[in-house]
């Protein structure tokens, strides 16, 4: 019968068909430009859809890529094998922030140190680009480490035009100052990126993200360090507005530090009025940064809950910590 219906037998009787295909056989893949286009156009698009839906989104398609591509450079002609490792490091380099901002980060170390190997050949702006993502890794476990790779990938971009990634790097270099516990310098390099973060994106840009108000958010956080939340306040009011809807997990950040210097300064009715936009965002774009941020008003408010307890601190402490046990219902 399936022959003279000239029909797969799986598919006229019903039974499962088996959609699993073996991986491409890359030892017998032929490298040429079109491939690599192909993987960096993927990256690409993993990089929107992380700005947009959070890391988790992207995580294991990135991770593909990356063995994809560490699979084809062991098949490369050595002529085109500095190439094809860029693209390899890019990659490695992406998928250690990734895992960072999931909260993985022994992971995002590894990552990122495999992205250096791979770009030890590269144009200095790649690798600063990684020692910035270096420091930006261990800025809690070790800050004097931290500073010592962010002032390294300053020195590497000295006198190059690079655009915003001057501005990120300046800002990951004020917030190791800040994990240092060094105000004077953090008051310096916090200026300093606030200011160059005015400039517009270069072409092949690494830190195209890296945007006044993403700048302003960080610095933010550095200033909540020394406790200084209303300056962090007027900073993060101030470009609460200006954010694209292409950098969606970001704003989710900024919203929750605006919570939380919010409630350092002791204004929780605003507090609660901010705190539905501040949730939803987190839900709409996860990731470990806005998780901590949320934790720590968390402690905040229980802090103030033993001194005085008042209807506002407990629609927020009840709220945060629903959200927080994975209790959705706004």
């Amino acid at each position: 019968m399936a022959e003279a219906l000239q029909e797969d037998e799986d598919r006229l009787f019903g039974l499962a068909v088996d959609t699993d295909l073996p991986r491409p056989l890359l030892v017998q893949a032929e490298f040429d430009g079109d491939v690599l286009a192909v993987i960096l156009e993927q990256r690409a698009a993993h990089i929107r859809a992380e700005h947009i839906f959070g890391p988790a989104y992207a995580r294991e398609l990135v991770d593909r890529d990356l063995t994809t591509i560490e699979e084809l450079i062991r098949v490369t002609p050595p002529a085109v094998r500095p190439e094809i490792r860029r693209a390899a490091g890019r990659i490695a380099e992406l998928g250690g922030w990734i895992a960072q901002d999931s909260g993985d980060a022994l992971k995002a170390l590894e990552l990122t140190t495999r992205a250096e190997d791979h770009l030890r050949s590269a144009d200095p702006s790649l690798q600063a680009t990684v020692l910035m993502r270096r420091s930006n890794i261990v800025l809690r476990s070790d800050p004097r480490l931290a500073v010592e790779l962010a002032d390294g990938a300053a020195r590497l971009i000295s006198g190059i035009s690079v655009g915003r990634l001057a501005a990120s790097i300046a800002r990951q270099q004020a917030l190791a100052a800040a994990a240092d516990r060094d105000r004077q310098s953090f008051a310096r390099l916090s200026a300093h990126a606030v200011h160059i973060a005015q400039i517009e994106p270069v072409p092949d840009d690494h830190a195209i993200y890296a945007s006044p108000a993403y700048v302003a958010g960080e610095i933010s956080s550095g200033l909540m360090m020394f406790g200084d939340a209303a300056n962090a306040l007027e900073l993060l009011r101030e470009h609460h507005g200006s954010w694209p809807g292409s950098q969606r997990r970001d704003f989710a950040v900024a919203s929750a530090r605006l919570l939380r210097a919010t409630i350092m300064v002791g204004d929780s009715r605003t507090a609660v009025e901010l705190l539905p936009q501040t949730i939803s965002t987190y839900l709409s774009a996860p990731s470990d940064r806005t998780r901590r941020e949320l934790r720590q008003c968390r402690k905040l408010i229980r802090d103030r809950a033993r001194a005085t307890t008042t209807l506002p601190l407990q629609t927020l402490r009840s709220k945060i910590e629903e959200t927080l046990r994975g209790d959705f219902n706004l």
